[in-house]
């Protein structure tokens, strides 16, 4: 009995005890080398390549337009556009997608969406972050829904259809401070279903 006592218990105490004195002495251990053979990269999605390629494309047209327009001067009836629709009534909303299923294939509708209030102080109303999640969220409601009707389902986007539609839904929700939907970029395009 006191054999097998010493070999349950003071053997395994007097091993652990060396094994951390001898840790404790002898320099640490050097690094595991690297295998050969490492993890490879995940593989973006087809759908992930088609979106940042439309970024990639928006924001080349973006510099495209700013570069035409700082070389050429604006005629008189667009400078008072601007100043009619100026960008303090504006709320930005940012980019969003929204995926159009169809039978043999996926349109990604990419868009950035501002929204025109009546005037400046409702503009800062819905541009504090709690409001403009709401807002940002009944846009992707409605652009979800218009993606299920016939606003993004035929070939291209009819995009005053589109606007009207998110106009018509963002009022029963926020009232008469919705002016206007303003697509400010509005880009589409197909993958194949694999």
């Amino acid at each position: 009995m006191q054999k097998t006592a010493i070999a349950f218990v003071a053997m395994p105490l007097a091993f652990a005890a060396a094994g951390f004195a001898g840790g404790q002495v002898l320099p640490a251990a050097v690094a595991p080398r690297a295998t050969s053979a490492a993890a490879p990269a995940p593989t973006p999605t087809a759908a992930a390549l088609v979106l940042d390629r439309l970024a990639n494309e928006e924001e080349a047209e973006a510099a495209k337009l700013a570069k035409v327009s700082s070389t050429e001067p604006a005629p008189e009836a667009e400078v008072q556009a601007k100043n009619e629709r100026s960008d303090s009534n504006v709320v930005r909303l940012g980019r969003m997608s929204v995926p159009v299923y169809r039978a043999h294939s996926v349109t990604y509708v990419v868009s950035e969406i501002g929204i025109e209030m009546r005037d400046t102080e409702a503009a800062m109303k819905y541009s504090e972050v709690e409001n403009a999640s709401r807002l940002r969220d009944a846009v992707l409601a409605s652009m979800h829904k218009a993606a299920e009707g016939l606003s993004l389902t035929g070939g291209a986007v009819d995009s005053p259809q589109l606007s009207e539609s998110l106009v018509s839904d963002l009022r029963q929700g926020f009232g008469e401070d919705v002016a206007q939907v303003l697509l400010l970029s509005l880009l589409q395009a197909e993958v194949p279903r694999s």
